[in-house]
């Protein structure tokens, strides 16, 4: 049986305008402020079709290394595709987060189907499965060719916070998104092209910047800017989402800012050995004991104190109490349970 942490008690977190704060280690939103505000619904569809890649790629219907025929996008302000070349997955991939290019959306799209409609229906059922339930997917998108006359049209393409922070954290949070991101100025289609972080899909930051990369626009429609930024640092991996008016520098400054009040402590460590007393339905209480086979980490904040709950089979089994970061000593979290 598996033991798992189930809770943490005695956490705050901080009230923000329109935005959100995820941790892409843990899958958890760390804090958001009126996740149903409305924003920019094109990010929203170009992670929703990178998340089906993903999906694609984890069944074997494709590989990052698959060739597929590129459909060039007349007007596309990103890397310029010419006409019935082949392009691997994985670099189409790079265009959409590095440069939001219209034509490697639409290559992907058509790729995914295989087909619009196929893809269209892939895009409508990842959404379900992630719980979009404020966004929906229009029924032609750019590059398509739109429907006859008189053809019932979905409502417009919308998405909120709530849903874009969750949706950028399911798609960054893998590792080999994240690896992509960081790939600007990589040189593409056997090194004809490089890809420059131009208008990056999700944007980079260090701890020591708090303002978005230049070039960052983070748009491709809708009515106000949403920016999405990631950063790494100190074993600490966020994602944050903001919309209005300065969103890029907003979103820049909630993850610079989040460093200074998170911090990564780990719980567990491999081979250590865990377990508690289990009651049973019949009353009976067993004694479970196991050993970890891998660490175990989360992120809390850095002030406070907190309780970490272990449940197993819907019961407690044990409890980590977590003290406030020492001012005083070498800097560790200060364990006061007897794993």
């Amino acid at each position: 049986m598996a033991v798992a942490a189930v809770g943490v008690v005695g956490t705050a977190t901080v009230a923000r305008a329109a935005s959100a704060l995820v941790d892409l280690l843990d899958g958890a939103t760390l804090e958001q402020a009126a996740p149903s505000t409305e924003c920019t619904p094109g990010q929203a569809l170009a992670l929703l079709l990178v998340e089906v890649v993903r999906e694609r790629v984890a069944a074997g219907a494709l590989a990052y290394s698959t060739d597929v025929p590129v459909v060039a996008v007349g007007g596309d302000p990103g890397v310029s595709l010419a006409p019935h070349a082949r392009l691997p997955v994985g670099e189409l991939l790079q265009l959409v987060l590095l440069a939001q290019s219209r034509s490697a959306i639409t290559t992907l799209a058509a790729a995914v189907g295989p087909g619009w409609e196929r893809a269209r229906a892939r895009v409508r059922r990842t959404a379900t499965r992630l719980g979009l339930h404020a966004t929906t997917v229009p029924d032609e998108w750019p590059g398509e060719a739109p429907p006859t006359t008189g053809a019932r049209r979905a409502p417009r393409a919308h998405t909120t916070i709530g849903d874009l922070a969750r949706l950028a954290g399911a798609v960054a949070g893998d590792s080999e998104i994240r690896r992509r991101l960081a790939l600007d100025g990589a040189p593409i289609a056997n090194g004809a092209l490089i890809v420059r972080a131009t208008d990056p899909l999700i944007a980079r930051v260090t701890a020591a910047r708090s303002t978005a990369p230049a070039g960052h626009a983070g748009l491709l429609g809708g009515e106000s800017p949403t920016a999405i930024t990631i950063g790494e640092h100190d074993g600490l991996v966020l994602l944050a989402v903001a919309t209005g008016a300065d969103a890029a520098n907003d979103a820049a400054r909630l993850v610079a800012d989040a460093f200074t009040r998170y911090r990564r402590v780990e719980l567990v460590r491999a081979g250590q050995a865990i377990g508690g007393d289990v009651p049973g339905p019949d009353g009976v209480v067993t004694h479970v004991a196991a050993t970890a086979a891998r660490p175990f980490a989360i992120t809390v904040p850095r002030t406070g104190a907190f309780t970490i709950v272990f449940g197993m089979g819907g019961h407690i089994v044990g409890t980590v109490p977590l003290l406030a970061e020492s001012q005083t000593g070498t800097g560790g979290w200060l364990d006061t349970a007897s794993r």
